[in-house]
């Protein structure tokens, strides 16, 4: 242990990791205390000024912690005040640890504006700095199960075998590969189901055997080649392995018009809606308030302003889509 003169006039505010404190006088004439033993981090950034260990007690420089938690310091030298000002919940969303699924919205990566084919998720990485991100979508993922689907935990595209890809077995995949527990999944739904009109007895299936009866049904006995059935399973399934964590699930875009009408990835919309009421999951509605609009143009082929052939976003609507998704998470964790 080293020892060392604690000056009456401490040049440098000091504060005490349990909670701010800034000493004006000093306290102590002689006090042995051991110099940097404690690796500090903010938001996962490494304060590197000097610290010390004094009592069970870490004491930091003021200056240096607030400023990594972007709040400012002002001192009064007249009065010997030091004084933090700033909104302290301004970077609690950074750092975070994210966990996706989904289909080939979210599978893409190209981070260009020009692209035809863009990654959300460069644009929403932008903004919060997740400390780590994994991404487990395919693109052509359905989240309805296949009569032959048997979960492997490796979904892949195949266009002439569909029964892996999908959503289940992305979950399966996040299972096999012992994935850390995030902070927040995000679940991106799109249109590979087919249109999907749910009233509120088939939403109510997948829980109980009868709309107004009180027996539930088991989440193994859950029919996954439902809509229902395989929502219950995919959030259930991961809330039960990561109950810490927060799930949100994401509407389908708007898409150009064509065999996917506004009107029809509406009714899919208002099914997802009602699926995560039902499971009090937070909805975050990409396609009502992501920007991304598109009202003309033939599906799968056309061009425009957000997508590069009617589906898919391009670099332009892969910013609003990841800006919009980023406005949700950074209102989720600054509350």
């Amino acid at each position: 242990m080293k020892k060392r003169q604690i000056i009456s006039a401490i040049s440098a505010a000091l504060i005490l990791l349990s909670g701010v404190s800034v000493c004006a006088e000093a306290a102590w004439s002689d006090i042995s205390v051991q110099p940097n033993v404690i690796n500090v981090f903010v938001n996962n950034n490494h304060i590197g000024a000097d610290n010390f260990l004094f009592e069970g007690t870490t004491y930091l420089p003021i200056r240096a912690v607030s400023e990594a938690l972007n709040l400012t310091v002002d001192y009064d030298d007249a009065t010997k005040t030091a004084s933090i000002s700033g909104n302290t919940s301004a970077t609690s969303y950074k750092g975070k640890k994210v966990l996706v699924l989904g289909d080939s919205n979210s599978a893409l990566t190209s981070k260009t504006l020009e692209t035809d084919k863009g990654d959300w998720k460069h644009w929403f990485s932008e903004i919060v700095q997740p400390a780590e991100m994994n991404c487990v979508a395919v693109g052509g993922a359905t989240l309805c199960d296949k009569e032959d689907t048997v979960y492997d935990g490796n979904p892949h595209y195949d266009a002439d075998n569909r029964g892996q890809n999908t959503f289940g077995n992305q979950v399966q995949k996040i299972i096999n590969n012992h994935y850390e527990e995030p902070d927040v999944i995000i679940i991106l739904y799109g249109m590979n189901d087919g249109i999907q009109n749910l009233s509120d007895e088939d939403v109510e299936a997948a829980f109980m055997k009868s709309y107004y009866g009180y027996d539930p049904v088991p989440l193994a006995e859950v029919d996954r080649t439902t809509y229902a059935g395989a929502f219950r399973y995919v959030n259930e399934t991961l809330r039960n392995l990561y109950p810490n964590a927060q799930i949100a699930a994401c509407t389908p875009i708007q898409q150009a018009e064509g065999s996917r009408t506004y009107v029809k990835v509406k009714q899919t919309s208002d099914s997802i809606i009602k699926l995560a009421r039902r499971m009090s999951i937070p909805v975050w509605d990409t396609g009502g308030e992501s920007g991304i609009y598109v009202s003309y143009g033939d599906y799968g082929t056309a061009k425009t302003q957000d997508l590069g052939d009617g589906l898919h976003v391009n670099g332009y609507g892969a910013r609003k889509l990841g800006r919009y998704i980023a406005s949700k998470f950074v209102q989720y964790f600054s509350f």
